[in-house]
């Protein structure tokens, strides 16, 4: 009998949650084994309740058959602890789900510079615009989304992903045969289409009120990052904060009116160390160090309806990475005399490759740290260059 089969019977079995299944796991090595234990055997592996025991005396594979016969027929996918698809991310959390259902194109989550956006489902238009464009800017440089497909902050952060052509994960607090809020039936498609649709729960669950806590766990153990956009105090968002804070992940927040209650959670955050976003080069400069490979930052989007620039081979610290969307015009020519050898040096990379990192200005005029720190500032002070998020450089631009 496949082995899937008794991963899906342990994960469907009543009463038991992540904690008793890891311990079940880690105890017997495979649900196989979990399956034929006595009920002795069982109480030694977990801190297991009668009901708990009792459930697990239920040998019946009917229940497990039917959803493995809907998820055939839903193009689901089934990807358990033991599988290599399964992400090392999300297993190191505390509760880790024994299995994930799948719809779409699962992204190799421990590679990619996945970010979760998470908001109140009654935003304000504030809220709805910033989180469209922020996550755009963030999809459209290289990052994934994760969102859960709410109303509200959770739509628009999808919305603005699929606007920059990339893949958006949307993680459920249901089954992927069921589309909640019913009106989001559209973007259910679009994000299937092209990313992934994710829950731990099997087809045919609804969408119900304790699930959603839940999910959020696994939104903020599969990202890097949560980013927080309006949320009252009372707000789940602030869940997914502190799950993120739990698993070691980061979390940023956009600050809102200081009057308004859909503001108070994300303005709470920032006071307790968040990270204040205002753009996507707040969010992205925390990793791409890690991962230059993915990540080329857009700087200076202002036309949010133009056609992304998105080549995901772009090395974030080569100038073409950003060239593109800076949309500056002609440079004025910059006079020599009266400028040290240092200037120079620095003068003569910024012409050969229009904007430079300062990791690269170092590495091509041969400078010391502290001596490009200083050139840098003199510079800046002359009106000569002058510095973009991120640290980058660039020519001053006439007045």
């Amino acid at each position: 009998m496949s082995a899937l089969k008794y991963w899906v019977w342990l994960s469907v079995t009543r009463g038991l949650g992540g904690v008793k299944i890891a311990q079940l796991i880690d105890y017997f090595g495979a649900p196989e084994n979990v399956y034929s234990a006595s009920k002795k055997d069982l109480k030694e592996a977990a801190p297991l309740t009668p009901r708990d025991l009792d459930e697990l005396q239920n040998k019946s594979f009917d229940h497990t058959n039917r959803i493995l016969e809907q998820c055939d027929k839903l193009g689901v996918q089934i990807v358990t602890m033991a599988d290599a698809k399964y992400p090392d991310r999300l297993k190191a959390i505390h509760a880790a789900p024994a299995l994930l259902y799948v719809k779409g194109h699962m992204p190799d989550f421990d590679e990619e510079v996945a970010l979760c956006m998470v908001g109140s489902r009654k935003a304000t238009p504030y809220g709805l615009i910033n989180a469209e464009k922020l996550s755009f800017e963030l999809a459209s440089s290289g990052a994934l989304i994760l969102s859960g497909m709410a109303v509200g902050i959770d739509t628009a952060s999808h919305k603005g992903a699929l606007k920059a052509g990339s893949p958006t994960v949307a993680i459920l607090g249901c089954g992927l045969d069921i589309c909640y809020p019913p009106q989001n039936r559209d973007l259910m498609e679009n994000i299937a289409s092209i990313g992934a649709l994710i829950s731990e729960y099997p087809p045919g669950m609804q969408a119900l009120g304790g699930n959603f806590p839940a999910r959020n766990r696994i939104l903020s153990g599969l990202s890097l990052g949560t980013i927080v956009i309006e949320a009252p105090l009372t707000s789940g968002s602030l869940i997914t904060a502190n799950y993120a804070l739990e698993q070691g992940r980061d979390v940023f927040a956009i600050p809102g009116n200081i009057d308004a209650a859909v503001s108070q959670g994300t303005n709470s955050l920032i006071k307790q160390g968040a990270k204040l976003v205002t753009c996507a080069a707040d969010v992205l400069e925390e990793y791409t160090a890690l991962y230059p490979h993915k990540l080329h930052l857009i700087y200076n989007r202002s036309d949010f309806d133009a056609p992304p620039f998105n080549n995901p081979g772009t090395d974030v610290h080569t100038p073409e990475a950003v060239q593109p969307v800076l949309e500056y015009k002609e440079k004025r020519e910059i006079p020599l005399e009266g400028l040290n050898d240092k200037e120079k040096k620095i003068i003569a990379v910024l012409k050969d490759n229009d904007t430079v990192h300062i990791d690269q200005l170092i590495t091509l005029t041969g400078l010391k740290t502290q001596e490009i720190l200083s050139t840098l500032t003199i510079l800046q002070l002359k009106k000569i260059i002058k510095q973009l998020p991120g640290k980058y450089f660039t020519f001053e631009q006439e007045k």
